[in-house]
């Protein structure tokens, strides 16, 4: 609410409940809506190169138009030393940032998005670096005392006299 500190009489109700909030950053990404379907759709159903070789003509054209409103602004207004929003999305598109960011905004499809964006290969075991390698024999053996000693008990508590 906002209320006139002179009067205390209220002069407006904002509604906040479907307001956008979220990191400024994520403006800086291309938008993902070029296609008209969301690409977690082509993600679910394995077509990760269709979307791809769909999605980077119209992310050029998207760009490009960007662009020359930029270069139109640029003539009236000079900001030295900004880099442009078209600039950033390319790089954003081109860094991989975008399916990052893409991840983080829609959380149901995380998993999705990761395993088809994302993830640069190496499965289990390989994507660990020497020193988890190494603590892994040792984990592994304190887990199986635990699961040893757990089943005695169980034994002990359950098995009597029935």
């Amino acid at each position: 609410m906002l209320i006139d500190p002179e009067t205390l009489r209220i002069t407006a109700i904002l509604d906040l409940e479907f307001t956008n909030t979220m990191p400024a950053e994520f403006t800086y990404d291309p938008p993902w809506w070029l296609l008209l379907s969301g690409p977690e759709m082509w993600l679910e159903r394995c077509a990760m190169e269709e979307f791809v070789t769909l999605y980077e003509p119209r992310i050029e054209q998207f760009l490009g138009a960007l662009e020359r409103v930029e270069n139109e602004m640029a003539l009236e207004v000079k900001q030295p030393g900004r880099q442009s929003l078209s600039a950033r999305m390319r790089d954003s598109w081109r860094t991989g940032r975008f399916w990052f960011d893409y991840a983080a905004r829609k959380s149901f499809d995380v998993d999705t998005i990761y395993w088809a964006a994302l993830h640069t290969g190496g499965e289990g075991v390989d994507l660990l670096d020497d020193k988890a390698r190494a603590e892994m024999e040792p984990f592994t053996q304190i887990k199986m005392e635990q699961l040893k000693a757990y089943k005695e008990q169980c034994t002990a508590r359950f098995s009597s006299g029935i």
